[in-house]
């Protein structure tokens, strides 16, 4: 009777790392197949993927062709074109500050001869007790 698959792979992860106990297969789920299947994973700049998304867009290059020129899955392409469709009015939005209207203006400036009389009665009244100290009236 031949073995089932697991007691196969347990039997060739034993005899490639030395003996039972030292499997990989028997600490846990990680083994050498999952080893040689993992692939590295790359890191798209954000300049790398406008420039993907440009070629389809723009230039109107086919989605495969891009895709297998830069080794990507057309599944992560079409991610990041959703993803710039949703946040693309981010980019369109105005940097310059809001105008002003009139009224913002004029409170603005109101403000400001609040804050100067404010001042000048603060002086005035520092004034007048100094000279009723002065006098003997406190």
């Amino acid at each position: 009777m031949r073995p089932s698959w697991g007691i196969q792979r347990r039997c060739f992860a034993s005899a490639e790392t030395g003996g039972i106990g030292s499997s990989r297969w028997e600490s846990g789920r990680r083994g050498l197949w999952s080893e040689t299947l993992k692939k590295e994973r790359r890191h798209w700049s954000a300049d790398d993927k406008i420039k993907l998304l440009r070629l389809h867009l723009i230039e109107k290059q086919a989605i495969s062709k891009i895709c297998d020129d830069a080794s990507l899955s057309p599944t992560q392409f079409y991610a990041w074109q959703e993803q710039l469709f949703l946040n693309g009015s981010s980019a369109l939005v105005s940097k310059r500050l809001p105008e002003r209207n009139k009224d913002q203006e004029r409170i603005e400036k109101l403000e400001s001869k609040l804050r100067q009389k404010d001042e000048v009665i603060a002086e005035l009244l520092t004034e007048h007790i100094a000279l009723k100290k002065e006098f003997g009236d406190l």
